[in-house]
């Protein structure tokens, strides 16, 4: 999924967690929403004019395994701690959104490990093109549908 496709699915999900009264939570899932690329690392080399990732694309940013761990402890610790660490509660659930938004393209995500050939995908969209398009677009109808019952 694109950079923008992220944001719009991580600003339906802002929607409704801001709509529940989680304002730190909404935040929280901004910033998660576009963290596995963005953990990636890119850097520019001024020679070439090209940049590259430290980590390869959709590999270890892109596990599950970790995701699920900081949602867990986060969790967690919100509730015990404090509940200003909801906004770190919410940066997992949008990594976890990402991922769950990128197993339906053609290049999946890592499952079994992290490695890139133990990829899984649905298949349900074309990174940039109409189908994404689409299906952002149906998932963002479901969220507005939901934060209208609250």
């Amino acid at each position: 999924m694109t950079r923008q496709g992220h944001l719009i699915t991580g600003a339906g999900l802002a929607i409704i967690s801001f709509s529940l009264g989680f304002p730190l939570l909404s935040l929280g899932i901004m910033l998660g929403t576009t963290a596995p690329d963005t953990l990636e690392i890119s850097v520019y080399n001024f020679d070439t004019k090209q940049s590259r990732r430290l980590i390869t694309h959709r590999t270890i940013t892109h596990w599950l395994y970790p995701w699920v761990a900081l949602l867990i402890v986060s969790c967690t610790v919100s509730i015990l701690v404090s509940p200003a660490l909801w906004a770190l509660t919410g940066f997992a659930v949008g990594g976890l959104l990402h991922l769950a938004m990128d197993i339906h393209s053609p290049m999946g995500i890592p499952i079994t490990s992290w490695r890139a050939k133990d990829r899984v995908s649905l298949n349900q969209y074309s990174t940039g093109k109409r189908s994404e398009l689409i299906f952002v677009a149906k998932f963002m109808a479901v969220c507005l549908s939901l934060s209208a019952l609250f």
